[in-house]
């Protein structure tokens, strides 16, 4: 098997390999190709002021037999995870109270502890402006991420065919 360089020669070199190997090389790339994407969202985080946040994102991967995807994200647990989306998104303007929406887990006052401030029972937000970190991402990376993604493919077949698995 010839290694080449277009992409629908890739795509019929990918069809002609094992299915265990298949998804493997596929996998790979994959998480190759996001990593692309992952670099550049963690750079838009550290521009606005989050360099905590950059280090909370993953990548990862999962074929099919038909189908693959990469899933790049917040790890679960951390601020980037719980705060991520409304940074992507922004916020209306709205209600907190204490005790959570209808003050039922039994706080009496919203408060800072560490800054030992108390804001009250109540507290009106005001909303927050959009600060998109993952979408600038994808979109400024899509030629490169199929670029890195070719690439990625062809390297793993050639380590197959190292391997003498091909």
């Amino acid at each position: 098997m010839q290694v080449t360089t277009n992409a629908d020669q890739v795509r019929e070199q990918v069809r002609d390999l094992s299915v265990k190997i298949n998804r493997a090389v596929t996998r790979d790339a994959l998480r190759t190709a996001g990593n692309v994407i992952k670099k550049r969202a963690a750079a838009n985080l550290r521009a606005q002021g989050s360099r905590t946040m950059a280090k909370d994102l993953f990548v990862s991967s999962k074929v099919t037999h038909t189908t693959g995807q990469a899933q790049i994200g917040a790890k679960r647990g951390t601020r980037l995870g719980r705060l991520g989306h409304l940074m992507e998104r922004g916020t209306r303007p709205h209600t907190i109270m204490a005790g959570g929406k209808r003050g039922r887990t039994g706080k009496k006052l919203l408060a800072d502890v560490e800054e030992g401030i108390v804001f009250g029972r109540v507290v009106k937000h005001p909303g927050a402006r959009a600060k998109p970190w993952l979408e600038p991402a994808i979109e400024d990376a899509e030629a490169e991420v199929i670029q890195v993604f070719e690439e990625a493919i062809l390297t793993q077949i050639a380590k197959a065919q190292g391997k003498g698995l091909l």
